[in-house]
């Protein structure tokens, strides 16, 4: 569907969609088509988004405690050991492109000395904040990169539980239609690139989807070890070569040169 964001982008969404591909020899998922989306030298141009369908593992979004994703622990891995360890074919089918970093304020709450951070945002305010200049401290608002994570949006646009789901905030529960029909909606933790702008000085937070189905983050920070699964803008030269999509006959593409 397209998604009535400013960039009309087109989304896949659903339960279990029809958006397998074969990318590494492994099965990543398509986000989207995303519209107006900057490469490293300001070339704005449609790019299909993806998203490694399997996770790699549990990782620390900052083992030194910032929420600044330009130096940040995950993003040095991804974009450095990760991307690196790629065949050279892979690399070219991956732009470099320019991800927004706005961040996002969060509802403070602490019990039994616990401090939960709810995201203070619907999937469409999310979209707008995420390329906002709302950010925690000095942090960057913009970063230029090759791989990244989902964004709160990307996945509160994933669901079919209808359009009330993209205009209520992101606290939806794993029971309710809108989580239940997410595609993105996994029962473990999983990191997204989006900051809380509101921090407390002692308390340095990333939001995260978890595994209930809302977008939050814990007291523990960015330090706590979570699921990441790796985002990449794909070349537009990139082209559909054969397969329907599904689990077993996967997309294939190639680099048309």
């Amino acid at each position: 569907i397209e998604d009535g964001t400013s960039d009309n982008n087109l989304r896949y969404i659903g339960k279990d969609p029809d958006n397998y591909v074969e990318f590494n020899g492994e099965k990543w998922r398509i986000i989207g088509v995303m519209n107006n989306v900057k490469d490293e030298n300001g070339n704005t141009a449609s790019r299909i988004k993806l998203i490694k369908s399997d996770d790699i593992g549990r990782y620390a979004w900052d083992d030194k405690k910032t929420n600044n994703w330009t130096t940040a622990s995950l993003q040095i891995y991804l974009n450095d050991g990760y991307y690196n360890a790629l065949s050279e074919d892979l690399r070219n089918m991956i732009d470099q492109v320019e991800w927004p970093l706005g961040g996002i304020e969060a509802e403070i709450k602490t019990s039994t000395g616990v401090t939960a951070y709810n995201i203070l945002a619907t999937t469409e305010e999310a979209y707008q904040k995420e390329r906002g200049e709302e950010v925690y401290g000095s942090n960057p608002t913009k970063w230029i990169g090759n791989v990244g994570l989902m964004y709160p949006s990307d996945y509160g646009y994933a669901t079919s539980g209808g359009r009330e789901c993209f205009t209520k905030k992101l606290n939806w529960s794993s029971s309710d239609n809108c989580a239940s029909n997410d595609w993105l909606f996994k029962t473990k933790p999983q990191w997204s690139l989006t900051s809380v702008s509101n921090c407390l000085e002692t308390d340095i937070n990333v939001f995260m989807i978890s595994k209930f189905g809302n977008v939050a983050r814990r007291w523990i920070g960015a330090v706590t070890e979570e699921v990441a699964s790796p985002v990449v803008f794909l070349n537009p030269n990139v082209k559909y070569v054969s397969g329907t999509g599904t689990d077993v006959d996967p997309y294939q593409i190639t680099l048309e040169k």
